[in-house]
């Protein structure tokens, strides 16, 4: 424990914080993805990834909302719902939500 907190210590020393400039973001980005990514493999095993985009569209097929769900494991979650503004009111979310419950249901523990 003690020599945990020594190290913790030389760690925290030379600490700087900051937010990446717009030339290194999108490699910072990945380079955090691909760490939290192998942690989560060596905790958790394979990710089982999975992401599914519903629609709702009209009869001319213009695009009127939809959802983005994410799969990861045996859990599913709705990251994104849109609705444009004729499609709100009318059911039209209920509708992408139990469709997103039926997919998830088949391969996943919770939604």
């Amino acid at each position: 424990m003690a020599r945990r907190a020594r190290e913790e210590g030389s760690l925290l020393r030379g600490l700087r914080i900051s937010a990446e400039r717009s030339d290194t973001r999108a490699a910072v980005s990945r380079e955090l993805w691909k760490g939290l990514l192998r942690y989560n493999h060596r905790q958790a095993g394979p990710l089982h990834h999975k992401r599914t985009v519903l629609c709702a569209r009209d009869a001319k097929g213009k695009l009127l909302g939809g959802l983005i769900m994410q799969s990861y494991w045996r859990e599913t979650y709705i990251e994104l719902l849109w609705l444009s503004a004729p499609a709100r009111g009318a059911g039209t979310g209920a509708k992408l939500i139990a469709e997103a419950e039926r997919r998830g249901a088949s391969g996943a523990t919770t939604i």
